[in-house]
């Protein structure tokens, strides 16, 4: 049932942690800023769960990068996973592959980082619904818990020491320094460039639409550029998941691993490249990259057309 819902510029993340703590609340906090997305669990006002579409704060990306947990080890325990249902930090304890207190502790790392990452955001809504129960105990990933007041504290003083971050998908309420007003004389291309979008989405290439978008990033009105940069991504990776997910694919380099250090990537994209071997297939690429799942797919896709990688 939904209790309460609303935008943090009306209610400071704070707050509502302080509220759900004082009524000591039950049921799931729905945080959203763009396309950045995160849920809460929350028992009896502690903060019991969290989960994100960030893969920076996934589990199993801390422990590879924590130095706790390999690779391989890591794509065992995911595939039992997928296969159980069972949570990760469970797999991991109970096959022995981590100590309890291993997992436990980034855990609630995990919680802490992805509960305060919502402080730093310079806008976004919340939806809090009330549950008897998050889960059930036993289906707990482990008995792991924070203090939702505590929380608010610490994320206070993150949010007086640190710049808001800005949506990736902005609003129409945003600056001028990241949303330039339109001069008669960008009026023009900002339709051409929205005109020529739908038209690509249209006729069934969504990554050329979100081409002509990202291109034109800052220069169309941002209201009508939202909705059909969310409709282009979602077409593109249902295509992207058909073509790479399901067929089992095992992306190889076809260059040098010494070349890769000069090619224009980010870190990210770096680290995915270095990381097609002709072993792994793509779902588990995805799944230890810090990339979302479409960024990804679009890089493995495009890096295949420039003959940098084969599958």
């Amino acid at each position: 049932m939904l209790a309460l819902q609303g935008s943090f510029a009306f209610l400071s993340c704070a707050e509502l942690f302080r509220l759900l703590a004082e009524k000591k609340a039950t049921g799931a906090l729905f945080a959203r800023r763009g396309a950045d997305e995160k849920r809460l669990g929350i028992e009896r006002g502690q903060l019991v769960s969290a989960t994100s579409n960030d893969p920076r704060e996934y589990l199993g990306r801390l422990l590879i990068e924590a130095g706790h947990l390999s690779e391989a080890d890591f794509l065992r325990a995911h595939r039992t996973h997928l296969e159980t249902g069972v949570p990760l930090g469970k797999i991991l304890t109970m096959t022995g592959v981590l100590p309890r207190e291993v997992v436990e502790k980034v855990l609630e790392t995990k919680f802490r980082e992805t509960a305060l990452g919502i402080f730093l955001w310079a806008e976004g809504s919340f939806a809090f619904h009330v549950q008897e129960s998050v889960r059930p105990p036993a289906e707990l990933p482990l008995p792991v818990s924070l203090s939702l007041v505590a929380l608010a504290e610490e994320g206070e003083v993150l949010r007086r020491s640190s710049p808001p971050i800005p949506s990736p998908e902005p609003s129409g309420r945003g600056s001028a320094e990241w949303f330039p007003t339109a001069t008669d004389e960008m009026r023009p291309r900002q339709s051409s460039a929205l005109a020529l979008a739908r038209e690509a989405l249209a006729e069934g290439d969504p990554e050329r639409a979100l081409e002509i978008l990202e291109a034109a990033s800052g220069k169309i009105p941002v209201e009508d550029a939202r909705a059909l940069r969310k409709a282009a991504e979602e077409r593109l990776l249902a295509q992207l998941r058909a073509e790479l997910l399901q067929n089992r694919i095992r992306p190889v380099l076809t260059v040098d691993r010494s070349a890769v250090r000069a090619m224009p990537l980010a870190p990210p994209e770096r680290y995915l490249l270095y990381r097609m071997d002709g072993i792994r297939d793509v779902e588990e690429l995805v799944h230890i990259t810090p990339l979302r799942q479409i960024d990804s797919l679009r890089l493995i896709k495009r890096l295949r057309g420039e003959g940098v990688v084969r599958y």
